[in-house]
């Protein structure tokens, strides 16, 4: 049997609101898909901020950090994962109390005992929806200038003996242009409006949404030139940064081999050069730190274009990270060709390893749709009625519905 032993912690206590109330309204089955996405929220904060769940409390959790300002973090990375679903689903919104304390305590047997327990519960209790309520202790402990704090004043809570000062921790999503400046080529204008590919947009949406509340999404997307990919991403790429995510882009080159090229115009500075005497696996576990820690602040859009053309380093690269931010705010989509290799064994070897990752999805692209060609053929100020379909037939023989060339003989 384990002895008992006292150790400081930081203790959260969460709540979910109304969850009797949501049950009854959405029916039995939406209420377990929405009781699984619950615990998932709060579980991918917990693994991003080194928490340990001691105990599901049904509408909740208890969970205990080594640190005040982890367990601050995550607190506000929970609110914000409930905030962005319930703005996707406002249906199905899902709402929570968090109360947060800090002291020592007494571990027995994996649980704990003591004052800063009850009141992280009392708080949790006490608390208005959405909102986090910690001690002041809190407070001095936390680091300066990281948070936000307003004095709630002392309050009586059960099972404390004092009167306990009480602050409330302010939290928010950073709002963003509804027209965000998007980075490389998903910058370039386009000369023909975007047609079709629902199908395809409901795919990478999907996973933005769930990288969105820390479950790493990789997508694979590939398909021969001209069927517009860097189209799709645009446009893509233009709802994920209107929503709030923070998009960046790099792609390979097919003229100049550049070592990690397509991560160093994505990333900028947080790709540096090897210290000296570092070694490869060093360096890419100091990168992949750098970049949670940067899509931790504000859920990222990774995209790596034209991976044909990539240099070893760049694949090596995005094995590593795929591998090690299962748990991370994070998409990353890897555009391909896949009838034009630089490297006949590098890219393929890569994109085996990258299938076997957990949260990958393959996307291929075909060619446009009849349907699709007919949009384009309006848009170009073709004729209408049985000539336009008949024209549109005739492209969809000749380019097999390639995007670039349609468009090129619409013209």
């Amino acid at each position: 049997m384990m002895s008992s032993a006292t150790v400081g912690v930081s203790v959260v206590f969460t709540d979910l609101v109304g969850s009797t109330e949501l049950a009854t309204r959405v029916g039995a089955e939406q209420a377990e898909a929405l009781r699984k996405t619950h615990f998932s929220i709060l579980r991918d904060a917990l693994n991003r901020f080194n928490g340990v769940e001691v105990k599901n409390l049904g509408d909740g959790i208890m969970a205990v950090f080594p640190g005040v300002a982890a367990a601050v973090d995550a607190a506000c990375a929970m609110q914000q994962g409930f905030q962005r679903h319930s703005r996707r689903h406002p249906d199905r919104a899902l709402r929570i109390r968090v109360g947060i304390a800090a002291g020592d305590c007494t571990e027995d047997d994996g649980d704990y005992f003591g004052e800063p327990i009850i009141q992280a519960a009392r708080l949790c209790g006490v608390c208005e929806p959405e909102a986090i309520l910690a001690t002041e202790v809190i407070r001095l402990l936390a680091p300066r200038g990281q948070h936000e704090f307003l004095p709630r004043g002392d309050m009586d809570l059960k099972g404390i003996p004092e009167p306990v000062a009480v602050v409330e921790v302010v939290w928010s999503i950073p709002e963003v242009a509804a027209n965000p400046v998007l980075p490389g080529r998903l910058a370039a204008p386009c000369t023909t409006r975007f047609v079709g590919r629902r199908r395809e947009l409901e795919t990478l949406t999907s996973g933005w949404n769930a990288a969105a509340t820390g479950s790493r999404r990789l997508v694979l997307l590939s398909g021969e030139a001209g069927l517009g990919k860097t189209q799709l991403l645009r446009e893509f790429a233009l709802a994920v940064g209107a929503s709030g995510g923070a998009v960046h882009y790099g792609r390979s080159d097919e003229e100049v081999s550049r070592t990690y090229g397509a991560w160093r115009d994505a990333l900028g500075p947080m790709i540096d050069e090897p210290a000296p005497g570092e070694d490869q696996f060093t360096m890419f576990a100091r990168i992949t730190e750098r970049l949670c820690s940067t899509a931790d602040e504000h859920p990222m859009l990774l995209v790596l274009d034209d991976l044909h053309w990539a240099d070893r380093g760049t694949l090596q690269l995005l094995r590593h990270v795929a591998s090690r931010t299962a748990s991370t705010p994070l998409m990353i989509v890897a555009s391909f060709r896949d009838t034009d290799a630089n490297d006949s064994e590098a890219l393929p070897t890569t994109l085996a390893a990258l299938q076997r990752e957990t949260g990958t999805t393959n996307l291929m692209l075909n060619g446009l749709s009849a349907a699709d060609l007919t949009d384009m053929a309006f848009d170009h100020g073709s004729d209408t009625g049985e000539q336009i379909s008949a024209l549109v037939q005739v492209v969809l023989v000749e380019t097999a519905g390639n995007a670039f060339f349609a468009s090129e003989v619409f013209r």
